[in-house]
């Protein structure tokens, strides 16, 4: 049953986007993961409560958000803010008082109705293929709520895709399976043990969610990230290509290079971001990864 005033936590909102399925898309983060990926870009989105987020540079120094604080988690020394995590309550009271947007709030509620509208008002840019995507963090970590909107902008005419790494209840998958055109497929590893280093999961329900969507002969897009010092090797990724060339419904192969670029974040969440010195990946070694998935007759790019 559809609820249009399901409520969920979003964390960002994107318009005109081109990789998160096909054609001209908006994307919605919603929050909450299920893994824990070391290399993830969106370290926001990993949380399934509301969390703040520090700017340092835009701090002046007002000490508000340390006198407000209730449980003493945000102190001054010698002019600097500190920040003590382990005392934190999450209350987000700092964040409330804060006038410089220094501290700020990762997410916000949001009814399914109104995601819906915020789509409805983009639909001129969709075409023929556009539409708008549910991605995280795990959009499927919120089922009742990815499948609400889902649900509202199928009856508006819009495609809908979802993307998920499936590390999730298959309850949650058939909750989105009649209002949902396209997933978004992640698959990290296929070796459960190099899955659990880099994801902190076996990776057995993923496997099996992923054969079970491909019985609901459900379009189904493959997404790799190809990691250096993780599965960036022949042998793990003939061994994705293989699994996904085994599926009816895979209508394409996304390879994604490592990236830095949620590095930054990590520090306005009070975060580390540890990854292998080796991550990164040349353009000749996906040329030859693209060439195992091609040999397996898989579309990629």
């Amino acid at each position: 049953m559809i609820n249009e005033q399901q409520t969920g936590l979003v964390f960002d909102i994107q318009h005109f986007c081109v990789h998160d399925g096909p054609g001209i898309r908006t994307t919605v983060f919603t929050k909450g993961c299920s893994l824990h990926c070391r290399w993830c870009h969106n370290p926001e989105g990993m949380d399934h409560t509301n969390t703040a987020r520090y700017f340092a540079e835009k701090c002046i120094g007002c000490a508000r958000c340390v006198d407000a604080c209730p449980h003493g988690a945000r102190c001054i020394i010698d002019g600097r803010l500190f920040y003590q995590k382990e005392i934190c309550r999450n209350c987000l009271t700092c964040a409330e008082m804060c006038p410089s947007g220094a501290l700020t709030v990762c997410a916000k509620e949001y009814t399914a109705q109104q995601i819906a509208d915020i789509a409805v008002r983009h639909k001129v840019f969709y075409g023929q293929e556009g539409g708008v995507t549910l991605s995280g963090g795990e959009a499927l970590m919120q089922p009742e709520f990815t499948a609400s909107v889902a649900a509202l902008c199928k009856e508006q005419g819009i495609t809908t895709a979802i993307d998920t790494c499936g590390f999730v209840p298959k309850e949650s998958i058939e909750m989105t399976l009649p209002y949902t055109d396209y997933y978004l497929w992640d698959i990290k590893a296929i070796d459960r043990d190099l899955h659990h280093h880099g994801c902190g999961v076996y990776n057995d329900l993923i496997l099996e969610n992923f054969a079970y969507l491909d019985r609901c002969q459900k379009k189904i897009s493959v997404r790799v990230p190809v990691i250096g010092g993780f599965n960036a090797t022949d042998r793990e990724m003939t061994s994705i290509a293989r699994c996904a060339a085994e599926k009816h419904n895979v209508f394409e192969v996304i390879l994604m290079p490592y990236h830095a670029f949620g590095e930054p974040k990590y520090r306005t969440l009070g975060k580390t971001y540890s990854m292998w010195e080796d991550a990164e990946i040349s353009e000749e070694q996906m040329e030859h990864f693209k060439e195992i998935f091609r040999s397996m007759s898989l579309p990629v790019k």
